[in-house]
């Protein structure tokens, strides 16, 4: 592999494109508590929501059970799906 590129050359390269995303309108998503309809504008929000109305702490939950990245998803999925 030869690693010769200048600065530039990789400055050059990382540009390429990007000026296609800047009038890329950003779409703001709602949150959904887990359990009711309320919706809210943050993941943080809904989960002190959760914490306070429906005594379910989803960061401590994390924490005890180690969950990683799948695990995690999966039991969101889990509680949207059993909760309705």
């Amino acid at each position: 592999m030869d690693d010769t590129n200048t600065v530039g050359e990789i400055e050059e390269d990382d540009s390429d494109g990007w000026e296609e995303c800047d009038d890329v309108d950003i779409e703001i998503q709602k949150v959904i508590c887990l359990f009711c309809d309320v919706t809210f504008s943050d993941a943080v929000s809904t989960f002190v929501h959760c914490r306070d109305a429906h005594s379910f702490n989803m960061c401590l939950v994390k924490k005890l059970h180690s969950l990683d990245c799948i695990a995690y998803i999966k039991l969101v999925n889990f509680i949207r799906r059993n909760a309705s």
